[in-house]
């Protein structure tokens, strides 16, 4: 199954991920830091290839080629790494949709097609159908859009588009003499680079998509399986088992397939409104939202039912570091009346 990576989301540069071949073939995936180049290894199965990196960058989607192709999912760091699909058809090529979704290739319907499923592995869903293999998905950080590749007008592989509202299928590039492939969105969801073959070499073309403009305005880049920077101003992409940036000379380390993800945002506090619940609702609420139920006083409520949140402190909206305490006063229920 070919490889492909997710578009590059929007954010700030985070660490690259990528696949590492060894001397007998067997293949991992490591992640680096474009800045210090520190290298760090995530898989040890041997078998372990295509990453992927979530919207928020805080997990990695990936193709395992065990006893049989499927994807799985593992936390940036390597850990809690879990099978999501167990078909016994070839699963692989996944990528990830903005709203946390993972798009990925199946031969489960006969041939290759793009299938969707939620992150935990359920509600799959088949997106293309038709004669051809449909290969390396790649999803638009606006959402609106799925590149991919295809040979299903034609004998050579060429880059297709699906509209996601409409599940309209469209070429984007009109059919080459030596094909194209693996197509991946920039961060504004207005460029896609791709992998062009001519004269029996590989290169990286980009092209805008206002206006198709190829070459006059992005330039090529000799190599293969590129990724986008986050911040949208560099490029980085393999050459001879290597992975470079655009405009520079030396490798950044030796692998190949990068993707680049966003530097994960530090969890943080938004206080939700919990005026009229009960303490239990207000605990799994701030919960949920990276925050913890704090002091708890109770006051007389001619308005509020007894055992419901009267009041809250600081008030819905307001965002605090992670594990930040709301306080809310809740009702004792109306005042009882004096007897004379």
């Amino acid at each position: 199954m070919a490889p492909s990576a997710s578009a590059t989301f929007p954010g700030r540069n985070g660490l690259i991920a990528y696949t590492v071949t060894a001397s007998g073939g067997s293949t991992d995936i490591y992640t680096v830091d474009p800045l210090s180049r520190a290298v760090r290894r995530l898989t040890e199965t041997g078998a372990d290839a295509n990453p992927s990196w979530s919207p928020d960058g805080r997990r990695i989607a990936y193709q395992s080629n065990g006893s049989n192709p499927d994807v799985y999912v593992m936390n940036a760091d390597g850990s809690n790494q879990t099978r999501l699909t167990s078909d016994p058809a070839a699963d692989g090529a996944p990528a990830w949709s903005p709203d946390g979704r993972i798009v990925f290739s199946s031969s489960r319907a006969g041939g290759n097609h793009l299938f969707v499923m939620n992150a935990d592995g359920t509600n799959v869903r088949q997106l293309t159908f038709g004669a051809g293999d449909d290969y390396s998905p790649n999803w638009s950080p606006d959402g609106r859009r799925i590149v991919f590749t295809s040979n299903r007008c034609c004998s050579i592989s060429d880059i297709w588009i699906m509209d996601v509202a409409t599940g309209s299928i469209d070429q984007l590039l009109g059919p080459s003499p030596d094909g194209s492939s693996n197509p991946i969105w920039a961060p504004d969801s207005e460029k896609i680079s791709y992998t062009s073959l001519e004269n029996f070499g590989t290169f990286e073309y980009f092209f805008s998509w206002a206006d198709v403009d190829l070459l006059s305005t992005h330039g090529t880049l000799t190599g293969d399986y590129g990724a986008f920077s986050p911040d949208g101003t560099t490029y980085a992409y393999t050459l001879a088992g290597s992975i470079y940036f655009n405009g520079s000379s030396a490798p950044l380390t030796t692998g190949s397939d990068p993707d680049w993800g966003a530097r994960p945002q530090q969890p943080r506090c938004k206080v939700p409104l919990l005026h009229g619940r009960t303490l239990r609702a207000a605990r799994t609420m701030l919960r949920r939202s990276d925050c913890r139920l704090g002091r708890v006083t109770r006051a007389y409520s001619r308005q509020v039912k007894r055992g419901r949140i009267v009041a809250q402190s600081p008030r819905r909206g307001t965002v605090r570091p992670a594990g930040a305490g709301v306080s809310v006063v809740v009702s004792r229920g109306r005042r009882p009346s004096r007897s004379r």
